[in-house]
């Protein structure tokens, strides 16, 4: 799998989905995994994200990483991926114009090596 080879690790899928987002839909900055002072959420399990992007007919809807000064405007089939921790808050524009269709994929590390050497 290219996230394992490319990270050296062992995961296993968490959780994934398909997410229409509409017209003032928007997700304020935070961490998958954790709360902003670093203690677990309801979801310490999500240990990488990732997000694979469906559509790019709408407008607004970027994912950001204020952290990082990064924001992303992506176009369909693009594959973004990054740890679920405080150290990657991410958040999410307002949508103002269309349907954001994404598909977001969440994974538990279950060792760090490389999956290659099994």
């Amino acid at each position: 799998m290219f996230i394992e080879n490319a990270f050296s690790l062992f995961l296993k899928p968490a959780y994934s989905s398909i997410v229409v987002w509409n017209v003032g839909d928007n997700q304020p900055p935070h961490a998958d995994k954790e709360h902003p002072d670093g203690s677990p959420n309801g979801t310490p399990f999500y240990d990488i994200s990732s997000l694979i992007y469906i559509n790019d007919n709408f407008d607004g809807g970027s994912i950001y990483f204020p952290n990082q000064n990064l924001e992303i405007q992506p176009s369909p089939g693009d594959f973004v991926c990054f740890p679920g921790d405080k150290e990657y808050i991410h958040g999410v524009k307002e949508i103002t114009g269309g349907f954001r269709f994404t598909s977001p994929f969440f994974w538990t590390i279950l060792s760090h090596g490389n999956p290659s050497d099994v």
